[in-house]
């Protein structure tokens, strides 16, 4: 089982933004127990698609395929599909959409490519969603969060934003096909369990949407006793819809733990060393992604530095599973709204390891 960052009873996160981030993509497909191709698309996204680009959006909708019942077949996202593609489509698995319009249907042996075309065509993001506050209750399980949606652009047409939950670290069956044999303990992650706001979400504004203008959402939902919170992930994206949905658009998405913090999550390897990844984009502006990797479990300690040693944020610091974890320092969080371009360093530290690199805000 996954642990936490940190487990507290009650704990409220407020977080101030600035300015737009890196476009985060949204990859939602489709999946089943019973799928023999499934484990292909699970296998490109786990070893490929979220190591290259670790600030990807996933989620599974799982459906039934006969022989065998879907456990986690509550939410199958049949709605999504059926907008984007017709009824007539069906299930399909495993069938993927890369931000919704910009791929429709791809097949599992071409998602690398398309989410990597996605990131390198548009990699800037018309619309920034910034976390000003998150509240999870562990005795009641009810999840509040506020979000400020922004364009940083003047967009003209109908946006809704959609406000979900998944799961991970799901241990059951998989049919067997070309990439494995049948196995009883296949890990299942991105198990879409409910949207809360319903499947095509809620309107942000149907019309023009000024450069600068910020919509205040606040989402509520309660996680249910049938799922591990700690195992639970909220999503928020923001799309545009188009009349007949053929052309919608996906323009911004954005992921976090439900019981944990904001900006770092764990991945499901566990490596035999300590690495510390060059962090992801660089130069960055105004937020990056810093990949790590411990072997143990032990005491682990996260900080970014300016140029002459002066400590500017600590992004984490307490005790980790063994796993490779992936953090987000976002230049926005540091307590300096006029942070300036430059040289700053990143130093991981832990019971047994020590190592440091450089990266480069470019604003």
């Amino acid at each position: 089982m996954k642990k936490t960052i940190s487990l507290l009873a009650i704990f409220i996160f407020f977080i101030g933004f600035i300015n737009a981030g890196p476009r985060k993509v949204l990859l939602e497909y489709s999946t089943s127990i019973s799928c023999m191709y499934c484990a292909c698309l699970d296998s490109i996204i786990k070893q490929h698609i979220i190591v290259s680009f670790p600030q990807t959006v996933v989620m599974a909708y799982h459906g039934n395929e006969l022989p065998v019942i879907d456990p986690y077949s509550q939410f199958f996202g049949h709605e999504v599909r059926d907008s984007l593609l017709g009824p007539e489509v069906g299930f399909s698995a495993p069938m993927s959409f890369i931000d919704r319009s910009t791929f429709h249907r791809v097949s599992y042996p071409y998602a690398y490519d398309s989410v990597a075309f996605r990131y390198s065509s548009s990699p800037n993001a018309p619309v920034d969603i910034n976390i000003t506050a998150k509240n999870y209750n562990s005795s009641t399980r009810l999840l509040t969060v506020t979000a400020e949606l922004k364009a940083l652009q003047t967009l003209n047409g109908h946006y809704r934003v959609n406000f979900a939950i998944t799961e991970n670290n799901l241990i059951n069956y998989q049919a067997g096909g070309p990439c494995g044999p049948a196995s009883n303990n296949f890990d299942h992650d991105w198990v879409a369990r409910t949207m809360a706001n319903g499947w095509d979400g809620e309107l942000i504004i149907n019309g023009s949407w000024n450069a600068n203008q910020v919509y205040t959402k606040n989402f509520n939902v309660t996680i249910d006793t049938g799922w591990v919170a700690n195992n639970c992930d909220f999503e928020i994206f923001v799309y545009k819809r188009i009349p007949d949905f053929k052309r919608s658009d996906v323009q911004q998405a954005f992921k976090s733990s439900v019981t944990g913090s904001i900006g770092i999550r764990k991945e499901n390897t566990v490596l035999a060393d300590y690495y510390l990844w060059q962090n992801y984009p660089n130069p960055f502006n105004p937020a990056t992604n810093i990949k790590f990797s411990i072997p143990r479990s032990e005491n682990v300690s996260l900080k970014i530095y300016n140029i002459i040693g002066t400590e500017i944020m600590t992004v984490f610091n307490g005790r980790l599973e063994a796993g490779i974890y992936n953090a987000e320092f976002d230049a926005r969080l540091s307590g300096s709204a006029n942070l300036s371009s430059g040289v700053y360093y990143y130093v991981l530290k832990t019971d047994n390891f020590t190592d440091k690199k450089k990266m480069i805000l470019l604003k």
